[in-house]
């Protein structure tokens, strides 16, 4: 009996990331059956996406006044257990996602709104695009797709917005780096 090779995914990453697979031609046929019942079902999770709107909205709350002209840190509402804080500076927007095992951050021209993939329906990792100061002065196109694991799942990935269905791109790099088990945290120091 001829069993099939596995299929291998390899993600790399530098300016740009990309995701090889390759190996069998065959689908995998799933989980081994147990001993004496039925095959087990494979469970594979539904990935979809929900945006949060940024910048001031009526929904946010000012968090530290501005002063001396500066404007305030806003708290923005979020997905469920999460809120998403704003600072502006006079060459960047910070945006940082507080929430369960989570504190991601995104600075520079940050777009206008985030992206959150979800599995199963619950959030695990979040997509921005961004630009550096130097680079926007360069190249306005130099922006790129930041995507930042979130609730403990390691996922670190850019990709440039002038790469081909770019959105897309990054949305299948959250999904590849999504193993079904979050990574445990160190506490913070």
């Amino acid at each position: 009996m001829k069993l099939p090779l596995p299929a291998v995914c390899v993600i790399a990453s530098m300016s740009f990331v990309a995701v090889a697979c390759g190996g069998a031609s065959a689908p995998p046929q799933g989980p081994a059956a147990p001993a004496g019942g039925a095959p087990a079902a494979a469970s594979t999770p539904r990935f979809t996406s929900e945006t949060t709107p940024l910048y001031p909205r009526e929904e946010c709350k000012t968090l530290i006044p501005g002063e001396d002209g500066s404007d305030p840190t806003l708290g923005c509402p979020a997905l469920p257990g999460y809120e998403v804080v704003i600072q502006f500076t006079a060459w960047a927007t910070h945006v940082r996602i507080d929430g369960p095992e989570t504190q991601v951050s995104f600075s520079g021209y940050v777009g206008d709104e985030l992206e959150w993939r979800l599995a199963d329906g619950k959030p695990f990792a979040v997509i921005a695009s961004v630009i550096g100061d130097e680079e926007r002065e360069r190249d306005p196109n130099a922006a790129v797709l930041q995507v930042r694991g979130i609730a403990g799942w390691p996922i670190e990935a850019n990709v440039p917005i002038t790469v081909k269905n770019a959105a897309q791109a990054a949305r299948d790099m959250a999904d590849a780096g999504y193993h079904g088990k979050p990574q445990e945290q160190a506490p913070p120091p």
